[in-house]
This record gives structure tokens, C-alpha cells and sequence, in this order.
């Protein structure tokens, strides 16, 4: 990915990298190298000094007109060792919606100025859309609420709205969960589950097993107990060729709703990712894409490495 961003400059693509500041000074190599490249321009944004949080949205415009963006982030390890999920979106209100966003935290990046979020393109959501044949609706939505564009919603009532609504079944699988961590207590969305389960809604939750230890673990643990919850640990071996660190996980970040809704985004389900960082999602109405997404849930579902969570189950905690 690095060579060809590379090369795109090379050949007059103007190239700009925005990145988490306190990510960018632990690992300052690449992007210090691309930004050495004609064409290229590199900032790094600090979302604790704006919201007490991080940049942790991972997407990408190109030519103004469409967007990438997914739970990977831009290293060998995401693109090879780690289990991600992500798409490429053609709509042009989404990029410019989103190219919002990105000029935002663009401008944000320098700590003279005060950050206020942009709305130039101010996006009438649901946005109407046709794939394979098939009519859908599309929201897309982002966090914190404080730097997104007032026409854009904010993650979390999305989401909620989704959760809210879902008739009788609803997977999900995210990195973590829980209802506090980082500074931030919120019991929202956890509260939001245990309602559908209690009306008969079929909830499945796949999480990794990074939650172990952590103090998201008694909050999965109740959500595991509750009647109509199943929760599943995912365990993924280690490289054959040995351990790598901050890998070999799952690291998607979807929820699929009655084979219908699809929220894709790049939020774990903690509340600093949508009270405090960056982080960007989109929402559609589309059974097609919606049963796509699922067939994945039930292939990371159904894998040798997840095992089911309840009382007596106990694991040893990721190193």
C-alpha cells in the first residue's frame, strides 16, 4: 500500500496522510518516509488534546468522488495476519460527506487553531442507491459529535436506532466491548442489547479475545448469560512461522440486523469510540449486502477458534 500511494505521486496524484499524532510517534518510519515523496503531504492530528480521545477512523477519498473505509488500518499485519472488514463506496454525497470530515481533523491537525467541524456539503441522509439490482437506503454517520459535520449523524444513535429496531435477530463482531474504558462510561448500547434480547430478538456477538482481562470482560460475561445471547470468543493461532505482535485477531466491526440493515464501521463497541475519537461508519438498508456480511459472521461463527462464552468458561488472558 506504501509503494503505491508512492507511486501515485509519482505520477501527480496529490497525496495527503492524516494520522494519529501519539500512533505516529510510536511508529514515525513510514509516514516520515512517504512524506519525503513529491506530492505528498502528511499531518498528524491529536484527538486527546481535542476530545480526550484518538484518530481512529481508517478511510480513504479518492478524486472527491468515492471512499474506502473499513476496520483495517494501513500495515502489513492488517492486510495479512489480522481479520478485517471493509468497502469501497461510488456514492458521491458519502465522499463528500465524509471529504468533510477528513478537512476537518486536516485543519484540526494544527494546534494553533481552534477545530470546528466543516459542513460544505450538507448530506440529506437516508441517500437512495441501487446495487446488483436491488433498491437501498445509506446513512453515513460519524463520531465524536462535537467535530462532525452538523448534517452528518452522530455513530452511536445510528447504531441505537438499528439495535432499537431489530426484530428478531441481530450478529455483531467487534474487537472489544464493554460499557466503560479510556475516561468514558456509557451503558447505552449494552442496555439497548439486553432490551432486544428481552423482546425475543436472537443476539450474536463475536468478540476477541483481547476483551479478556480487560474490564470490558464482566460486561460481556452478563451480556452472555442473558436468555436469546450467545457470545463467542475468538481465539486465532499464533503465525506458523511465530508470534507477531498486535495480530493474529479479529478486528471487524460490523452488525448485521433481521438479514437486512448493515452497519460497517470503525468503531469497537466501548463508549470513548464514539463519545471521544474519530471514528466513521456507514449504515445500509440493502438485504443482499446485508446477507454478505452475515455469511462472514457465520464463517468467524462457526471457526475452530471461537468458543462459546458462559459461566464456567474461562480463558487465558492475550499476551
Amino acid at each position: 500500500v506504501l509503494d503505491e500511494l508512492g507511486r501515485a505521486a509519482a505520477r501527480g496524484v496529490q497525496v495527503r496522510l492524516l494520522l494519529d499524532a501519539g500512533m505516529h510517534h510510536t511508529y514515525p518510519q513510514p509516514a516520515d518516509s512517504l512524506a519525503r515523496l513529491k506530492g505528498v503531504s502528511v499531518r498528524f492530528v491529536d484527538y486527546h488534546r481535542l476530545a480526550d480521545g484518538v484518530q481512529h477512523a481508517k478511510f480513504m477519498i479518492v478524486d472527491g468522488r468515492q471512499v474506502w473505509l473499513g476496520s483495517q488500518n494501513l500495515d502489513w499485519r492488517s492486510l495479512s495476519h489480522i481479520h478485517e472488514l471493509g468497502a469501497r463506496v461510488t456514492l458521491l454525497p458519502v465522499a463528500q460527506g465524509f471529504a468533510d470530515v477528513f478537512e476537518t481533523d486536516w485543519a484540526a491537525a494544527d494546534s494553533t487553531r481552534k477545530p470546528a467541524p466543516l459542513d460544505r456539503h450538507p448530506g440529506k441522509w437516508p441517500l437512495a442507491f441501487e446495487q446488483d439490482g436491488v433498491r437501498g437506503r445509506l446513512w453515513a454517520s460519524a463520531s465524536p459529535r462535537s467535530l462532525t459535520p452538523k448534517s452528518m449523524p452522530w455513530d452511536l444513535d445510528v447504531l441505537l436506532e438499528r439495535v432499537n429496531a431489530a426484530g428478531h435477530e441481530i450478529v455483531a463482531q467487534v474487537l472489544t466491548y464493554g460499557t466503560g474504558g479510556h475516561g468514558s462510561t456509557d451503558s447505552t448500547l449494552h442496555l439497548a442489547l439486553l432490551a432486544a434480547a428481552a423482546r425475543g430478538v436472537q443476539v450474536r456477538l463475536i468478540v476477541s479475545d483481547w476483551v479478556i482481562g480487560g474490564r470490558g470482560e464482566a460486561d460481556l460475561r452478563a451480556l452472555a448469560v442473558t436468555p436469546n445471547v450467545q457470545v463467542r470468543i475468538s481465539q486465532i493461532a499464533d503465525w506458523s512461522r511465530g508470534y507477531i505482535p498486535f495480530a493474529r485477531v479479529e478486528h471487524c466491526k460490523y452488525m448485521v440486523a433481521d438479514s437486512t440493515w448493515l452497519w460497517l464501521g470503525t468503531s469497537n463497541w466501548e463508549p470513548s469510540y464514539f463519545s471521544s475519537s474519530r471514528n466513521l461508519a456507514v449504515t445500509i438498508e440493502h438485504a443482499p449486502l446485508a446477507r454478505r456480511a452475515r455469511g462472514i459472521f457465520e464463517t468467524s461463527w462457526t471457526a475452530s477458534g471461537a468458543v462459546p462464552l458462559d459461566k464456567n468458561t474461562k480463558f487465558n488472558r492475550r499476551t
